[in-house]
């Protein structure tokens, strides 16, 4: 049935694309090694002297283009973005509560 399906499939976007002068072509994109991403991830030199309350709304901004990203199915964004996150998140908790 699932064979049947596919071919079923395959004939009528075979016939669509014909009536449209559409021509299937491979997506080319070059792979990243995701290690390398994670090592790359940039430093902010803004960080030790932003207060609590910047980085906590910076981890909200961040978050929020991180889920953005993974709805584009955009890892290698997504990558960068934990790895800041991960950054923000551990200064933070080293910062004293009055700052």
């Amino acid at each position: 049935n699932a064979i049947e399906e596919t071919n079923r499939r395959r004939e009528y976007q075979q016939a669509y694309n014909k009536a449209n002068n559409i021509t299937p072509m491979t997506i080319k994109k070059d792979v990243v090694n995701t290690l390398m991403i994670s090592k790359k991830t940039s430093k902010n030199p803004e960080l030790e002297s932003m207060s609590r309350s910047e980085i906590v709304r910076e981890v909200e901004h961040l978050t929020g283009l991180m889920s953005v990203a993974s709805s584009s199915l955009d890892f290698e964004t997504c990558i960068k973005l934990r790895d800041e996150i991960t950054l923000l998140k551990k200064k933070l908790k080293e910062k004293p509560a009055g700052r």
